[in-house]
Parts: C-alpha cells; structure tokens; sequence
C-alpha cells in the first residue's frame, strides 16, 4: 500500500504569494513553517461548520504554488474541514492563510487593504478575535443603514465585513451563533456598567449616583445597539440566543434587588416588594432600549437619562404608599 503524501500543494496566486513571503521573511519563518502554523491555529480555534453547500471564494488572479509538509492527522483534520464547507483542500488553506494575514498586526504592505478593512481603534470590551469585530462593525453598518437584521444573509454580512462566506462558516454556522458569541461580550459591557447600579446612594441624596449608573447603562445599550435589535429578531427563533438573554438578565435584575435592599433595608411603602420593584425597573429600560435607543442623537439621550433617573430614584426613595 502507497504511503500518503504529508504534502499539500497549494496555489495562492501571485500577488497572495508575494504578500505571504513577505511577512514570512519579517518574521523569520519560511513559508511553509508559517502556513503550517496558520493551518494548526484554525484548526484549533474554529468551531465546526454547517453541512451545507458554500460557494469557492471568487478570485480570478493567477495562481503559483506552494508546499508545506504537515502530519498525517493535521491533513486529515484539513480533509474533514474542507468537507464540511464544501471546499477543496487547497481553497480551505487559502482562506486560513488569508485569515491569518488579517489577524497579524505584524504584516503590512501596500496591498494590505485587499486583505483586510482598515484597523479601527478597539473600543473597550469589543470582540477579541479579529473576525468577529469585523462582523460586528458590519452589523453596526448595515442596521444604520436601515437593514433589518432578520433579513440581512450571510452572503451581504460577510461581504461588509470584508470576508469570505467561507470564513464566516469557519467560525460560526449561522448568524444566531454570532450574535450568541457577540451577546457574551454585551453581557459583561452592561454588568460592568450595572453591576453596581445604587450601590453607592446610601440615602435619598444620593440621586447623582442613580444618574451615573443609569447613564452607563443607557450609554452601553446605545453603544450596542446593533447586537440589541440582533437578540430581539433571533430569540424569537433560536432558543440558545434566547436563554442568553434570560441570563443576561437575570444576572442585572439579581445586581439591581441587591443594591435597592441594601439601600432601603428593604423598607418600602407597605405592599412594594423590593425584588419586583427592581425587576421592572431593570426590565423596562432594556425593553425601552433594544425599542427605542437607536433613535436619539446625544442631546436626547441625556434627556432621557434624565428622566428615568428621577423615574428610579422616586421609585426607591419615595415613602408615598
């Protein structure tokens, strides 16, 4: 019985070619040690596409060759990637080399921008992985764009933000995949914005604390507005993204009970239950937000800020029955 080949012929077309060599040389690898490499990051941090049929990424420049040698089990994790996307070998390599490419700060040349978008400044608590802050900036750009986000395919959202559908089936098998992966990063940005929501209002004088904590929370929500309107139309359907939520929160009602009991000492007008009071307060405002929040301009949203600030602190500190 023949020995199967370690080698994998792949053509990346010359202008790739040159690019790859490039940033092979400024960091001291050869190109094959690099793709290698690229190949065993993408095969340990991608989860397993869908099994449905993707189309070959369209690129009409000439292609060259390149070889690498990889292991026998790292060739057959390649062969059952590339079976799953529909895609031959080789076009699967492609598409992890030009990954790679997009995710090393390292690498610049002139071409660099047929590759990748152009870097933005990373906002606090925004995607880690450079895949998924573009997928995000371009839901933030196509729902500014009026786009409703039930109707925007994987095909449109991948070309705003600049990949591959190939690629965006190496990390996700759908669009409620990434707006779960995206809703972990919401999360923790409007936990840590609420997490000590009146905490720091140890009496009823303490209503410019209430407006702080009330403003981080709206500001977080305006600032992720695009994953808000996301979770409203796919947690109608998808039960992951809705459980999320759930947890989302439950985890600001359980910090809002907290704070209005410690407080208050959980003296409130006769027939008021602390727990419920802080529920709805908290309930309401990410109802009002994922609503309304994408509409108002600076101005306004301080407005608003304004009045839910008295709308809480007359809830709490009020001693009308």
């Amino acid at each position: 019985m023949a020995q199967q080949s370690r080698a994998i012929n792949v053509h990346l077309g010359q202008e790739l070619k040159s690019n790859w060599a490039e940033y092979c040389a400024k960091i001291g690898k050869t190109p094959g040690v690099a793709i290698k490499e690229a190949v065993e990051l993408l095969l340990e941090t991608s989860p397993h596409p869908p099994l449905e049929q993707q189309d070959p990424p369209i690129d009409s420049e000439p292609k060259t060759r390149i070889q690498a040698l990889v292991t026998p089990s790292e060739k057959k994790a390649i062969a059952a990637r590339a079976r799953l996307t529909r895609l031959s070998q080789q076009e699967w390599i492609r598409e992890a080399i030009k990954e790679h490419l997009q995710q090393t700060e390292t690498f610049t040349s002139k071409n660099e921008q047929k590759l990748t978008h152009k870097r933005q400044p990373k906002r606090a608590n925004e995607p880690d992985s450079p895949i998924e802050n573009k997928l995000l900036m371009a839901m933030e750009s196509l729902i500014e764009r009026n786009r409703n986000f039930g109707s925007v395919t994987v095909e449109e959202l991948s070309k705003e933000a600049g990949i591959a559908r190939a690629t965006f089936y190496l990390h996700f098998s759908d669009k409620a995949e990434l707006v779960a992966k995206l809703m972990q990063h919401l999360t923790k940005d409007v936990v840590d914005s609420a997490g000590t929501w009146f905490e720091k209002s140890q009496n009823p004088a303490g209503n410019i604390n209430i407006r702080s904590t009330v403003s981080g929370i709206f500001k977080t929500f305006k600032k992720h507005h695009a994953i808000l309107e996301a979770i409203t139309h796919t947690s109608k359907y998808d039960q992951n993204v809705a459980r999320l939520h759930q947890q989302m929160m439950d985890q600001l009602c359980a910090q809002s009970r907290h704070a209005i009991y410690k407080n208050t000492g959980g003296k409130l007008p006769e027939g008021v239950s602390y727990d419920i009071l802080a529920d709805v307060l908290t309930r309401v405002i990410e109802m009002y937000c994922a609503e309304y929040i994408s509409d108002y301009d600076d101005e306004q949203l301080e407005r608003l800020i304004d009045t839910f600030s008295h709308i809480c602190h007359q809830a709490i500190f009020s001693t009308a029955p």
